[in-house]
Order: C-alpha cells, then sequence, then structure tokens
C-alpha cells in the first residue's frame, strides 16, 4: 500500500511463479485517489468529498492496514485518507473497504465511510487433511463475521458483504473512555461457537463505576490501572460478556499481537501471550485459563 501527498493510494495483488523467468508478476491492483473514476475491469477507484484539513491532520497518523480472510478470498482494507501537498484540497475521509480477490482480477465487495482502526476474523484451522486424507474446511455453524473496533469505542462485527451484524459499545458498557492499545484477536474453543475478543486498553480515567467493575473482573486485582487487557464474549443474551480485565504488569500498555498457546495433554493449560512496554522498560507475560 502506497500513501503518498500526490492523493493517491494503490493496493498490489502479486503472484509469486516457480520459475526462473517471470517469477513475481502483478496479478491486479486497486487506485484510491481523489480524480474522477475511471473503472478498468482490473481496477477499483473511489471519489470521497472535501472536508476540513483539522480532520485530515489528526488522520495523518493512522496507517492503512489490510486483513485477508482465506475462506471467502477477501481483503478488508482499512484506509486513512492521503495527506496533499500545500495548497490542494484535503481529502480527510477514511474508508473501510471489502474486495474480493478472483485470482486474475478484483471487483468491489464493499465501501464505506468508517474509520476502522482494528480488525480481527477467526479462521478454522481445520484446514489440512483428516485421517481419512479428505480436505475438511470449517464446521457448520462457524461464524464468518469479521470484528472491527471503532475510535469511539465501539465494536462492530460485519459481514463479507459489508452488513453490519452487531455493536457492541464497550465504553458505554465500562462507563469510561477508552483506547485500544494492542492488535484485536478472536478466539474459539469449538468452530461452532461464537467470537471471543481479546485486546488491550488504556483507560485515562476512571469511574466509581469503572473501578467496582475492574476489580471484579480481575478477580481482586488493583482496580487503579491504566492498562488492561480484556476478554470478551460476544454471544448475545449472555448477561455480563466481559470475561475478565486483567491489569498489565508495571501499568504498562500492551501492543502489537497477543498470541494464543494451546495446553497440552499433559494438563498444561491453554494460555494467551502478550506484549507490554513503554520507553523505559518491557515485559513478556501470559495469563492462564481457569481450571
Amino acid at each position: 500500500m502506497q500513501s503518498a501527498n500526490l492523493g493517491l493510494q494503490r493496493l498490489y495483488a502479486i503472484d509469486t511463479h516457480q520459475s526462473l523467468n517471470d517469477r513475481i508478476t502483478i496479478a491486479w491492483y486497486a487506485n484510491f485517489e481523489r480524480e474522477a473514476p475511471h473503472r478498468p475491469s482490473s481496477r477499483l477507484y473511489y471519489r470521497p468529498g472535501p472536508h476540513t484539513l483539522a480532520q485530515a491532520l489528526r488522520a495523518a497518523d493512522i496507517k492503512p492496514s489490510i486483513l485477508w480472510d482465506s475462506m471467502g478470498k477477501m481483503l478488508f482494507l482499512s484506509l486513512p485518507p492521503p495527506m496533499l501537498g500545500i495548497g490542494q484540497e484535503p481529502n480527510a475521509i477514511s474508508r473501510f473497504i471489502g474486495i474480493k480477490d478472483n485470482g486474475n482480477d478484483s471487483e468491489m465487495a464493499f465501501q464505506s465511510d468508517r474509520n476502522v482502526v482494528n480488525m480481527a476474523l477467526y479462521e478454522s484451522n481445520m484446514k489440512g487433511p483428516n485421517k481419512d486424507g479428505q480436505r475438511i474446511g470449517p464446521q457448520a455453524g462457524a461464524s464468518d463475521q469479521l470484528w472491527v473496533s471503532l475510535p469511539d469505542g465501539k465494536l462492530v462485527a460485519i459481514s463479507r458483504n459489508g452488513n453490519v451484524s452487531k455493536v457492541i459499545d464497550l465504553s458505554k458498557m465500562l462507563n469510561a473512555n477508552f483506547t485500544i492499545t494492542s492488535k484485536m484477536m478472536t478466539v474459539k474453543n469449538k468452530d461452532v461457537e461464537e467470537d471471543f475478543l481479546i485486546f488491550g486498553i488504556h483507560v485515562p480515567s476512571k469511574s466509581d463505576t469503572f473501578r467496582r467493575l475492574a476489580q471484579q473482573l480481575s478477580g481482586g486485582h488493583r482496580a487503579d490501572s491504566d492498562y488492561y487487557i480484556v476478554g470478551y464474549d460476544t454471544p448475545e443474551n449472555l448477561g455480563m460478556p466481559l470475561a475478565w480485565m486483567i491489569p498489565t504488569p508495571d501499568n504498562m500498555p500492551v501492543t502489537g499481537q497477543i498470541v494464543g498457546v494451546p495446553g497440552t495433554e499433559a494438563g498444561a493449560k491453554d494460555r494467551i501471550i502478550a506484549f507490554a512496554g513503554d520507553d523505559k522498560a518491557a515485559k513478556l507475560f501470559s495469563i492462564a485459563a481457569k481450571s
């Protein structure tokens, strides 16, 4: 993904081949630019409208991000606006785009004016051959929805056609404003279950309601931390969907990818491993599943 001051952003799909000649070829590319739309079969264009320079400056530090859905052959793209040159009309609308990968070309599945901060999608690991040598995919009933987080603290479930199927207002539930500091991940005990979301948060200002909730969900740990790692169960009609909210070591932000490690038949518990750090120190830590 390129983001330059010319108002042009371009996404490339690259094929690699097992040959000496033409080892790497461009399968297709998509342009996202300010100019009037033109639609060759293998290119995608949109033309956002004008917005204020202040909005552009606020969005300047947001980077493009891509998530690949191997089961649906889809690319989900969170695209901040490009910063334009001095004297040019600022183009400060953030876009969330779904692109269907057809192999040698592509098609736009959906696009919306949405500032997506994080993306997470559960994919079954049951893709290898079974004991009879047959390929197996995800089990029937497995959820294929994409989860995204928005700057206002909402968690949104989106289908492959771009429709919103669920919105969770986590700020309202926590009674506090927060920002997500890490990448968001989703896990399941079984493919047919609903998603369980895990991510790190920063809560700079804490209400009494939040402190009581934090102490309850952390198993009695301190409730004055600014940084937590959160587990959220997404099925509806669950009662309290927040499963746990644990303060981080030395009150440091969780950043980067959170990794799940399965237990063993010898009795070791499933764990998640996360990285927390600031400009003075850093730690790797793990959280074990309950017995």
